[in-house]
């Protein structure tokens, strides 16, 4: 009887365009073919190093059935993200093999084996109220993609990468408090990024 708290959508720039326009519909003219004409080609631009960007989240979970037979703050009832562990999924072998080197790539959502391998479950940044965050790379890397990827929906030659037609990516968070041969522990979680295959965004 989870349920879901809130859905939040983010947008980051990778590229943009600029274009110059002129006026050419009056404010007493009953009915235009245009309100404004391009007066000069457009012209793209980059976000500098738009990657590097951090996503941060604060998320909780509540089951109102188990609510109904418990005190509010027992962790049975909800969970805050802040006082729990949780891992982010990754198919990326390259980005298991560097938070390897640094002890954060475990073999499973939960538990303190560790490995280089994929898929694996990394250990997010934390700031000082304990919240996790990752960078934008980390996020499309665990997807299997980066942004100077080709877009699988790409017909031109050369392919037109992902920070050039943008894409729609998934983040699902899991709970649970349920681990196999154990039963019941204290909740924990995981995120899991899926890539839209052939998105675009403008």
């Amino acid at each position: 009887n989870a349920q879901i708290v809130s859905e939040k959508s983010i947008t980051v720039i990778t590229r943009g365009t600029i274009t110059n326009q002129t006026l050419v519909c009056g404010a007493n003219e009953q009915t235009c073919d245009r309100t404004y004409n391009d007066t000069s080609v457009d012209r793209k631009f980059y976000t500098a190093q738009s990657e590097a960007f951090t996503v941060l989240f604060d998320h909780a979970v509540t089951a109102s059935k188990i609510c109904s037979r418990h005190a509010p703050d027992s962790y049975a009832c909800s969970a805050q993200a802040s006082q729990y562990q949780g891992r982010l999924y990754s198919i990326n072998h390259e980005l298991c093999s560097q938070e390897h080197a640094h002890g954060n790539s475990f073999l499973h959502y939960r538990g303190k084996i560790e490995t280089q391998q994929a898929p694996c479950y990394v250990q997010p940044n934390q700031t000082s109220q304990n919240q996790d965050f990752f960078s934008l790379e980390v996020l499309l890397m665990a997807s299997g993609i980066n942004l100077d990827d080709c877009n699988g929906n790409s017909t031109t030659t050369p392919c037109q990468t992902y920070r050039d037609s943008g894409a729609t990516v998934l983040l699902n968070i899991y709970w649970t408090d349920f681990s196999p041969y154990e039963g019941m522990v204290e909740p924990y979680y995981y995120y899991k990024t899926q890539l839209i295959t052939g998105s675009s965004f403008k």
